[in-house]
């Protein structure tokens, strides 16, 4: 027996399927407890962190769309420790009314790094595209008076918010107490689990549901805390991708199709219903060469004698 997890994103495009074992299930213990390894406290704080990384990934997935804006806020002089996280909560603020007021909604995550050490302390802050970026700058520019804000687009694909996801939490940001901190309005979606129960419990080819594709640079295989195998596959939705559909032509369309070759009649350039065959279109180009020639030898002759003839083919006047 082993759960199986399931998320699935606001928008239907990502799931993401998890398997593991483990001897407790709904607070229950369902076996014996296997042997915990000998974990370093660096292998551990890389298994919490990886969990923080995809729940984060999820919550940005399902709250910053493509277009949404990322946002690197940094002081023109060094500020007290003290000061970031107020500076940070009256910037968020004051966006927070300008929004408002133009009735649009404001969600944001926010990282505040360099807190301890030698790097200057700055923010980053992810929010939703409610502004043009002319717009966005001019109030920006205006609410934030002690530095410099670097604007930049998010992507918003799975692969962007796993990049973002490993940027805010990397150990770097976590040694220098920058605790991530968001707006309350966030979607927080959460997996659903269930058990399985069958002889074959585990198997290492997870297929991915229909009409999804997995990722392979996003999906792994694992451990838990306990020392259990886990396993993830991340699933994108396929878009689907469809021919414009023509109209058929019939044989008669073409048949009847003119010729592209000026003086050449449609019947000289199709074959009708042989057409296809060699033969038939061997005869076609050889009639064409033989009234080619003939109309050459023709005109020689009326020039040699002289005569003159409308566009009706009658004789209009002679030269002396």
């Amino acid at each position: 027996m082993y759960v199986q997890s399931k998320w699935i994103s606001a928008d239907k495009s990502i799931e993401i399927l998890k398997k593991y074992h483990t001897f407790l299930l709904d607070g229950k213990r369902t076996g014996t407890r296997k042997q915990k390894e000998n974990m370093t406290s660096e292998k551990q704080q890389e298994v919490n962190r990886r969990h923080r990384e995809e729940k984060l990934m999820m919550l940005i997935k399902d709250n910053f769309p493509p277009g949404s804006w990322y946002l690197t806020v940094t002081y023109r002089q060094r500020p007290n420790v003290d000061e970031v996280p107020e500076d940070m909560r009256t910037f968020t603020k004051k966006i927070r009314y300008r929004m408002k007021k133009a009735g649009r909604e404001f969600k944001w995550l926010g990282v505040k790094e360099n807190l301890s050490g030698k790097g200057r302390p700055h923010f980053h802050l992810l929010m939703t595209e409610e502004f043009d970026y002319q717009t966005m700058r001019d109030m920006v520019k205006s609410i934030w008076g002690k530095g410099f804000v670097k604007i930049e687009p998010f992507g918003g694909e799975i692969g962007d918010a796993s990049r973002m996801a490993k940027y805010f939490t990397k150990q770097k940001i976590t040694d220098a107490n920058g605790r991530l901190t968001s707006s309350r309005n966030l979607i927080r979606s959460k997996p659903v689990k269930k058990k399985i129960k069958r002889a074959d419990t585990w198997n290492r080819d997870m297929k991915p549901p229909a009409g999804y594709e997995i990722i392979k640079d996003l999906s792994y295989i694992g451990v838990t805390r306990d020392g259990y195998p886990l396993q993830r596959i991340v699933c994108q939705k396929i878009e689907e991708r469809r021919k414009p559909r023509g109209k058929k032509k019939t044989d008669r369309e073409v048949l009847s199709k003119p010729a592209a070759v000026s003086g050449m009649s449609a019947g000289d350039g199709v074959c009708r219903e042989e057409r296809s065959k060699k033969g038939c279109c061997e005869r076609a180009k050889y009639a064409g060469e033989i009234s080619k020639g003939q109309g050459m030898k023709d005109t020689a002759r009326n020039a040699k004698s002289g005569t003159i003839y409308s566009k009706n083919g009658k004789r209009t006047d002679e030269r002396k």
